[in-house]
């Protein structure tokens, strides 16, 4: 069923009863006189529950809900149809057993008919605003360039030899003088790939000791101190340490600090562009609409 449909028309339906030709004996039955109104074409019919069908719509909203929700692009049809049709089973029975309207229900559902209601009017509002142009989102761009600005960044391998909480000075000089024999090695022709999947003992050792990209904000005091001075592709840091043990970095590739190009930041202008923009006119909207209606 279009459950959330129903849900908007619920509380009129209540209210208004009488205006329908229903006169059933108890508040969930005005709801249940209400739906028998209701009609599919059978091409639009996806599967009958008892009496009343579910339509091909309703399966397709609760796929668009599940999207929204889950992001996952990929759900199985009949998996979504059997949870609609599970939704339905439920909504009849409470139908059958007059268990769907209590007061706390009708007080709860006025206040998704407001939000539903709002939702759609500000979804409609937006919709209808002129279409973004080039020259406005160059003229943004250009009067926010610093956003766009890209920050030099590294793409990192390490090896992470932890250091245990109680460790006393003879242990950290040993697990120091580790990670150094691994870095020799390194520097003999050993494969880093191999020997991080070997020895190192942070959690991307098994992909090899691939950390990916960092920008420079993105690293900590004692990496950045490591990490910055390289220059060259399989370049290896010093050994550094920090609280929680040894770090060796080896530099797999280097993207230096530049000014952002439109073209290629344009779709992220676009969004911003975008949200500042709706946020602009919803001010605009309610300024409107706290003049036509008194606040007191």
């Amino acid at each position: 069923m279009r459950m959330c449909h129903i849900l908007l028309v619920f509380t009129v339906v209540i209210s208004f009863f009488q205006l329908l030709g229903c006169q059933p004996v108890s508040k969930s039955k005005h709801v249940a006189c209400l739906l028998e109104e209701r009609t599919v074409s059978p091409q639009d019919v996806a599967v009958m529950v008892g009496t009343n069908p579910v339509s091909h719509w309703d399966v397709d909203r609760m796929t668009e809900r599940i999207k929204l929700r889950t992001g996952d692009q990929a759900r199985d049809h009949d998996l979504i149809q059997n949870q609609v049709v599970r939704q339905e089973l439920l909504f009849q029975a409470a139908m059958d057993e007059d268990k769907l309207i209590q007061e706390d229900w009708q007080r709860e559902l006025r206040f998704e008919l407001r939000r539903l209601v709002a939702k759609k009017y500000t979804q409609n509002y937006l919709k209808n605003l002129p279409s973004i142009t080039e020259e406005e989102l160059k003229v943004y761009f250009d009067t926010y360039k610093v956003r766009y600005h890209l920050p030099a960044a590294w793409r990192l391998g390490r090896i992470f030899l932890r250091r245990p909480a109680n460790a006393d000075s003879a242990l950290i000089r040993m697990i120091r003088k580790k990670l150094q024999r691994i870095r020799q090695r390194l520097g003999q022709g050993d494969d880093f790939s191999t020997l991080a999947k070997q020895m190192s003992e942070g959690p991307e050792a098994t992909s090899g000791g691939v950390l990916g990209w960092r920008e420079e904000g993105q690293l900590p005091k004692t990496w950045k101190k490591a990490v910055v001075p390289l220059v060259s592709t399989g370049e290896l840091s010093k050994v550094v340490e920090d609280t929680k043990g040894f770090h060796l970095f080896l530099l797999l590739e280097k993207r230096d600090s530049a000014r952002g190009d439109f073209t290629k930041v344009r779709k992220r202008v676009e969004a911003d562009y975008r949200i500042e923009r709706e946020k602009e006119a919803l001010e605009k909207l309610f300024s409107s609409l706290r003049t036509r209606y008194v606040i007191k």
